[in-house]
């Protein structure tokens, strides 16, 4: 039996609340161990100074447990963080659950990058399907997902991607990890970026192999000196003199060290988030074809592995921000050197493609976010896809953004090539509301995602939409003018044979009556002689000539009004036939005009 989201979602707070206490013991105890460490090597330090055959061996095995338990430390609280975030998925989606997703990113900057025409499917901005849907973390797993709410799709990638999405659906707990693994330290563009044109550089050490030879002598001398310092077979002045000068040396190394390492340092945090998701992608098997050709891009080569070996030498550099640690450790193993040369080797041999890598990591964020769509609503269904032109059949048809206890749901059907739906109906009766959750759901469908319905069969084909109209003070653009330019669209759209389905409410609300009616009636006999699908919306009860004169092509609907007690009441259930009632004078005279 499916477990309910709610209870899923609870139990799994739950469970990370416990892992996260024990965690957060674990951290203190290895706290205590590196503190205990630290006094231990001070108290060597000051009861056997000037004993150097037994202080350097005994601070050499109490460096080496000292950054063993730095290391472990770090893992517990990485284990610790992700854990956390755990936490707050969990939590967030119990409030998704109650609709409360308004604080989350609502991808307004997308109707620009991606210069989409209108908004009247509430794509994008507060309250938008994109705010509704996205679980993306990084700027690539957001972009994936507004791309994917305006891309077109053949049937047969469509199906593809809803394999996908529900194979993702029922794997709740990997999907959260997958997310959990980068909360901190969001991927960015800019990383990217950075990460693509430094691995394209081809300036490695010159001398790479003299380096290598350095690298193995330079330590052995250290060592040598401290060795022959501590058994008197040196004196203090050539001790003090042997120490300045590789120190110097040190010096000059480290200035090296940091022009390589200061370009990667800027994105050194968003690399520990990589590697990390890349590595929860290759541990899964996966059985869709779009899954796994996503996930074979980062498993040949192994991206993680790749990613984390960098993540490391990073993590490495970073213990100059210990100074009793990497100082001891630098003078005696010439810790810079190494670094750089091994940067320069991964440098070298690095043969991945970070774009395609990237590319999988946004693509799977994408489908993640319908994923989770899908698991916290198991009622929705995923549309059928027809090969006829054109079929739109549905059962208890929704608008996925109304909150499931206030939705009022409808069924609907268009199997004809040459079909158009003309729907009138009182003031606030839901014709409007109506088209959007048609388009919504054509978008949706379009993306792969399962659809606020109980059964929908849908030919694909690309929604064109005449809705909220506006004027442009930027272009000068009059609400009348900015209407013609949809329609224009749409009629080139329709001229050029392309597949499309048109939604249009209030037509040619820009002008006055006479020029309207000519307008709205000119273009539906266009559409008619075009053979054109679509549903139109309309406070003019006159359009409903045109079912009578073409009855097998025009299919008249309409959403009626009510008065009980005085009141005014919607039951917004579409109907067939012509409305018998308006409810424009009665509203006049509630608020005072006398009609």
């Amino acid at each position: 039996m499916n477990i309910k989201p709610i209870s899923f979602y609870n139990n799994s707070i739950n469970k990370v609340q416990a892992e996260i206490s024990r965690l957060t013991l674990k951290s203190k105890w290895i706290s205590r161990v590196r503190l205990l460490l630290f006094i231990l090597g001070g108290a060597f330090l000051y009861n056997l100074w000037g004993h150097w055959f037994y202080l350097i061996p005994l601070l050499i095995v109490i460096a080496i447990l000292f950054l063993f338990f730095v290391k472990y430390n770090d893992h517990t609280d990485e284990e610790l963080q992700i854990n956390q975030n755990l936490k707050m998925i969990n939590e967030n989606e119990i409030n998704h659950l109650n609709y409360k997703y308004q604080y989350k990113y609502d991808g307004s900057e997308y109707m620009k990058s991606l210069r989409l025409e209108s908004n009247d499917l509430d794509l994008f901005g507060p309250g938008s399907l994109f705010q509704f849907i996205n679980r993306g973390i990084s700027d690539q797993g957001k972009l994936s997902l507004a791309k994917s709410l305006i891309a077109e799709h053949v049937k047969e990638e469509i199906e593809e991607r809803q394999d996908a999405i529900k194979e993702l659906s029922s794997w709740t707990e990997w999907r959260q990890l997958f997310l959990a693994r980068q909360m901190n330290h969001p991927l960015t563009n800019t990383s990217q970026e950075i990460l693509i044109n430094w691995t394209k550089k081809t300036e490695f050490i010159r001398s790479i192999s003299v380096f290598k030879f350095l690298g193995i002598i330079l330590p052995i001398l250290s060592i040598g000196i401290v060795w022959l310092y501590g058994l008197s077979k040196m004196s203090d002045q050539w001790f003090t003199i042997s120490v300045l000068f590789i120190l110097m040396i040190q010096g000059y190394l480290a200035y090296l060290a940091s022009k390589k390492f200061k370009i990667l340092g800027k994105i050194s945090s968003e690399l520990k988030s990589l590697s990390p998701c890349l590595q929860v992608i290759e541990s899964k098997t996966f059985t869709s074809t779009f899954l796994k050709e996503l996930a074979s891009t980062v498993k040949s080569p192994i991206a993680s592995k790749s990613i984390q070996s960098l993540t490391d030498l990073l993590s490495k550099y970073d213990y100059r921000l210990n100074p009793v640690v990497f100082i001891p450790l630098n003078f005696l193993t010439w810790f810079d050197i190494q670094l750089m040369i091994r940067l320069d080797r991964w440098q070298k041999d690095f043969n991945g493609n970070i774009n395609q890598w990237y590319h999988a990591l946004s693509e799977f964020e994408m489908l993640s976010s319908y994923a989770t769509l899908a698991f916290n609503n198991p009622s929705w269904v995923y549309p059928e896809l027809s090969d006829d032109w054109y079929t739109f059949d549905a059962k208890a048809l929704g608008h996925p953004l109304i909150h499931a206890e206030k939705i009022v749901t409808n069924d609907f059907s268009q199997i004809s090539p040459n079909h158009l739906a003309l729907i009138t109906g009182s003031n606030m009766a839901g014709k409007s509301t109506f088209l959007r959750s048609i388009g919504a759901n054509m978008i949706l469908a379009k993306a792969g995602s399962p659809v606020c319905a109980l059964q929908m069969n849908w030919s694909a084909g690309k929604c064109l939409t005449s809705m909220r109209i506006s004027d442009n003070l930027q272009e000068e653009t009059s609400t009348f003018y900015a209407e013609l330019k949809k329609i224009k669209i749409m009629l080139d759209a329709i001229n050029s044979g392309e597949k499309v389905i048109l939604l249009i409410d209030e037509m040619l609300r820009g002008t006055n009556t006479e020029d309207r009616k000519m307008g709205v009636h000119g273009f539906i006999k266009q559409l008619l002689a075009r053979k054109a699908v679509g549903i139109i919306a309309s406070h003019d009860t006159g359009i409903y000539e045109f079912s009578n004169a073409y009855p097998d092509q025009v299919f008249a609907y309409f959403f009626d009004s009510f008065i009980e007690h005085d009141q005014l009441k919607f039951d917004y259930k579409i109907k067939s036939g012509t409305v018998s009632s308006a409810n424009a004078s009665y509203l006049m005279r509630k608020i005072g005009i006398d009609i």
